[in-house]
């Protein structure tokens, strides 16, 4: 299976909605699926690859999703799995389905992080997985501690990268170089210059829309004056189209991601709440009829 930043992710309760999906997914399913099928050119003859199956198919899942979402990154080396690090998700919008922030460290007991290394440490041996880094998603219920895993990615995530650098002095790339130098990777030390550390995704929820504005170089240079560890990328140009953006959910649209630093949670919230009143977006909405 191959699953990319939400795309074509739905939530389905009606058959109409079913039918809209499916709609959907046949309209740009082959922008995935194409180059899934590539790789699957690639496959050993000897792989169980039903063959009516291939890259432009869909499936239908049960809802796993919990309150609390987390992801744990760490390495395997020499059949021993690591954990250096979690990162607790935070997510909005319509179904709740958008990502909205990372925070990192998680506050999250210990038992429960190394309750998630146990059951990402099953899956990597069963795959024969080793001598390199992984993040994996999880959800947690909060009430019965119950655990279920999302997905695992056989890299680092580079939106933990500024995160990891600003709480520890050090990207995790450093751990991901290390591996594939055939080493131990270290673990972080926390010599960084925050406590914590946070990615912000600023979204739209409008149907479509054409942006007007977007928040100027100028205007991001005088919040660093006030917040020299701000990070901002903004993802989207004036006169451009929402639904032209690539990669988004199916429930939102990502304008700019904000990295932030801080002693503790109430100061990097009360600093992402004075980037949102200083950097603003204006989007026209779209005439119903052209909306998608």
């Amino acid at each position: 299976m191959k699953a990319h930043s939400s795309k074509l992710g739905f939530k389905i309760r009606e058959l109409f909605e079913y039918e809209r999906a499916l709609h959907a997914c046949r309209q740009a399913i082959h922008f995935y699926g194409e180059p899934f099928n590539t790789f699957l050119g690639h496959l050993s003859k000897d792989a169980k690859i039903p063959k009516e199956a291939n890259g432009n198919h869909a499936i239908a899942e049960e809802l796993i999703s919990e309150e609390r979402l987390f992801t744990i990154e760490g390495f395997v080396h020499q059949g021993e799995t690591v954990v250096y690090g979690a990162i607790e998700t935070l997510r909005t919008g319509q179904h709740m389905s958008s990502l909205s922030s990372y925070h990192y460290p998680a506050e999250l007991p210990d038992d429960v992080i190394e309750d998630a290394r146990v059951i990402v440490d099953k899956v990597l041996k069963r795959i024969g997985f080793d001598s390199d880094v992984f993040n994996a998603e999880l959800f947690l219920d909060p009430i019965s501690n119950t655990l279920r895993l999302l997905e695992i990615n056989p890299r680092i995530s580079k939106s933990h990268s500024p995160l990891f650098h600003m709480v520890d002095g050090a990207s995790n790339h450093r751990q991901a170089i290390q591996a594939a130098l055939g080493e131990r990777p270290k673990l972080p030390e926390g010599k960084g210059k925050d406590e914590m550390a946070a990615k912000f995704m600023v979204r739209s929820h409008e149907a479509d829309g054409i942006v007007r504005r977007v928040p100027s170089d100028t205007e991001v240079n005088e919040l660093r004056k006030l917040l020299p560890d701000l990070m901002v990328q903004v993802l989207i140009k004036e006169g451009a189209r929402l639904s032209d953006l690539s990669d988004q959910d199916s429930y939102s649209y990502e304008l700019m991601d904000i990295f932030l630093g801080g002693n503790n949670t109430e100061m990097i919230r009360d600093a992402y709440e004075r980037c949102r009143d200083s950097l603003g977006f204006l989007i026209q909405p779209m005439p119903r009829e052209s909306v998608r």
